[in-house]
């Protein structure tokens, strides 16, 4: 996952060199409270105003979120998984 939308409003995945994009637009993380009380920030941070009139730049910055989220730890974590499974033979449902 690289983006979602909440209350209207675009938030692009981040990591330690893209945050720095987004900051310096003064771009705010996704935060919300736990059930727990605690308050979560979040590593996406909202899509930049300016951009929604510029698709092109918009499209960019999405791209650099969707590469992000593919060099995530979750994603070379599913990635391993399929590869294993695909390597193991397929289980029989039922009797022998």
């Amino acid at each position: 996952m690289f983006g979602l939308v909440t209350d209207d409003r675009v938030f692009l995945k981040t990591d330690v060199q893209s945050r720095e994009m987004f900051e310096k637009e003064g771009a705010a993380a996704l935060r919300y409270r736990a059930r727990d009380g605690t308050d979560v920030t979040m590593s996406y941070y909202e899509l930049p105003e300016r951009l929604y009139d510029e698709p092109e730049q918009a499209a960019k910055w999405a791209q650099t979120a969707h590469d992000v989220a593919l060099r995530s730890p979750t994603a070379a974590r599913k990635q391993r998984k399929s590869m294993t499974s695909a390597s193991r033979p397929a289980r029989r449902r039922g009797r022998p």
